[in-house]
């Protein structure tokens, strides 16, 4: 990973609250490739499966159970102490890598996963690193999400909650107006990764898993601060974050019609999408 966005201790917090999992179907659809070109051992388990990019853990803990190893890896050293801090399985462990760099031996896993983070990947490098790491018919499973949730107020679902996605896209634009390449990354995700170079065989492509969660209000205020370049933005430009924050709690105001925002529960919906391609 050459691109540092969540290398701070209070991103990395907030980060393990605030950020959506991907869910048991989705986990489960990349488990039944897995076994149609790579069958499991006399356990009926695989041997190793690496998570590159790993983050605070939340997809990584999800394969513990399909695997006699799993390491997830990232670069951010707060992150990777939240993962260790919240890793209850024997057979997980956390090292901190570049994805590009990984030091294992090849042809040594069965199943590589990138959730929400491919797009952070010096793409040519980590495709050799892939190419490497992967035993013969393995999987390398890319997962993603766009981080700005389709959202209804749960006590009046009449309540139209559009505006919510302008919030975000007016503070991507300003990050990005200050130097943060943050609108690349989002066309990428939005593009499911279709531009990037991956010259492996797909064989599946699937975006009809959602991840639901209910939360107050204040959760979008959270979810903005999870986001890697608000902390950069924050620090480099602390006047006119605060100018923007405050801007958005102005306009969640508006949108809900109250002050209290923790007293507005509302439900957030992430839309994931998954891309497996085999050695």
């Amino acid at each position: 990973m050459t691109n540092r966005q969540y290398d701070s201790s209070q991103v990395a917090s907030i980060y393990i609250e605030v950020r959506p999992t991907p869910s048991h179907e989705l986990i489960n659809s990349i488990i039944k490739q897995l076994s149609k070109h790579c069958p499991p051992n006399s356990n009926n388990k695989w041997s190793r499966a690496v998570d590159v990019g790993c983050g605070s853990g939340q997809a990584t803990f999800k394969l513990a159970d399909y695997f006699d190893q799993v390491i997830g890896y990232d670069i951010s050293v707060p992150q990777i102490k939240e993962a260790i801090e919240r890793n209850k399985f024997d057979n997980v462990t956390f090292k901190i890598s570049p994805g590009e760099e990984i030091d294992l031996e090849d042809n040594s896993v069965q199943l590589i996963t990138v959730c929400e983070a491919l797009h952070f990947f010096n793409i040519d490098k980590f495709n050799s690193k892939v190419d490497s790491l992967l035993s013969k018919n393995g999987l390398f499973a890319t997962i993603g999400y766009y981080p700005v949730p389709k959202c209804i107020r749960l006590d009046d679902t009449t309540v139209n909650l559009d505006r919510i996605s302008n919030i975000f896209e007016r503070t991507f634009q300003l990050w990005q107006d200050h130097g943060y390449p943050v609108q690349v990354f989002v066309e990428r995700v939005l593009n499911k990764y279709r531009g990037l170079n991956l010259p492996f065989d797909k064989v599946c492509y699937e975006d009809t898993f959602v991840t639901t969660l209910r939360r107050p209000a204040t959760y979008l205020i959270d979810l903005i601060n999870s986001l890697g370049t608000s902390e950069l933005f924050r620090s480099k430009y602390p006047e006119k974050d605060e100018i923007l924050m405050n801007g958005i709690k102005k306009d969640l105001h508006e949108i809900f019609g109250t002050n209290d925002l923790s007293s507005v529960e509302i439900e957030a919906s992430f839309e994931y999408f998954v891309i497996c391609f085999k050695k």
